[in-house]
């Protein structure tokens, strides 16, 4: 009966690791995610500003 508390806690922290780990690799993927956005905004945001900068530029530039 002593031993039940502890076993009971063991099983705890191992469910606790295994979320920690999860969330770990979900964390991971999510931040490989938002590299390639924000590469991917970034390089949208360059190509627009070119474009609206080529525009604006005076017809016999």
């Amino acid at each position: 009966m002593t031993a039940l508390p502890c076993n009971i806690y063991l099983d705890k922290q191992d469910q606790l690791s295994n979320l920690l780990n999860d969330l770990q690799k979900m964390y991971i993927c999510t931040m490989e995610i938002n590299w390639g956005l924000v590469f991917g905004i970034l390089l949208a945001t360059v190509l627009i500003s070119i474009a609206v900068w080529a525009r604006n530029q005076p017809p016999g530039w």
